[in-house]
């Protein structure tokens, strides 16, 4: 299987896609002017956050495996669909570009989805620029609010054996089938393969969720950020060649 948008599933998270643009660009010390720079959203779904990059980028590449979904951008968009925005159908494990030519890559709940995490990240790492940005967010395993595919509380705390059949019984089997849980040392370890030490978790302040905000908040408290990064909120990443 390859990368499927969560973006095509109902949850009550939202992002600030913007700003989520600024927290991936800002930082850059490549000296390449703004709109000459290419960004790649992989897991593109409907389009929102590879339509707020073509404001700030000068071309951006969407990728999701769902054909249905790609075909929708246009319509929704409703004939505002971006010219510098291409769509095009691929798997994150397997990327059909040059390497090196992408100054900023986003994977937004979307690893989550993908046959071989481990390959998608190295194709991400292989993907960008000199001085090119990462920004990487999954569903936490054990974060405190309900999973966001399959909505229920507590799946990730559960060997995949037990979580298959609590997920079957509340009529969740199709959200729960192929997805991969991760953990802050299961990201972390995926991370340090391909980046070595360049990477760090964040919280974006980009969610517009209870948990969200509160992880956002409580985030530079000393004692209580390795908390919020293990149970609150999702895993959110910077990586950075």
């Amino acid at each position: 299987m390859g990368s499927l948008s969560s973006f095509a599933k109902t949850t009550t998270d939202r992002m600030d896609w913007e700003a989520l643009v600024n927290i991936v660009s800002g930082g850059m010390s490549d000296g390449v002017p703004e709109r000459s720079r290419l960004f790649l959203d992989i897991g593109c779904g409907y389009g929102a956050l590879s339509t707020a990059a073509a404001k700030k980028f000068g071309l951006v590449v969407g990728i999701d495996a769902d054909l249905g979904q790609l075909e929708s951008v246009p319509e929704l968009l409703k004939g505002e669909m971006p010219q510098n925005l291409v769509l095009v159908r691929a798997f994150a494990e397997k990327l059909p570009f040059r390497p090196g030519q992408f100054h900023a890559v986003t994977c937004v709940q979307t690893l989550e989805h993908v046959g071989n995490p481990d390959a998608a990240i190295g194709q991400i790492r292989l993907m960008l620029a000199p001085g090119g940005r990462l920004f990487l967010s999954v569903p936490n395993r054990f974060t405190l609010r309900a999973e966001p595919h399959t909505n229920l509380r507590g799946i990730g705390y559960l060997p995949k054996w037990l979580a298959e059949r609590y997920a079957a019984a509340l009529g969740k089997a199709e959200e729960f089938r192929s997805l991969h849980f991760f953990s802050a040392g299961q990201v972390s370890a995926l991370l340090r393969a391909h980046f070595g030490t360049s990477w760090r978790f964040i919280r974006s302040g980009c969610h517009h969720t209870a948990l969200g905000r509160l992880a956002a908040r409580a985030w530079g408290v000393a004692a209580l950020s390795p908390l919020i990064a293990n149970v609150v909120g999702d895993i959110e990443v910077i990586a950075w060649l």
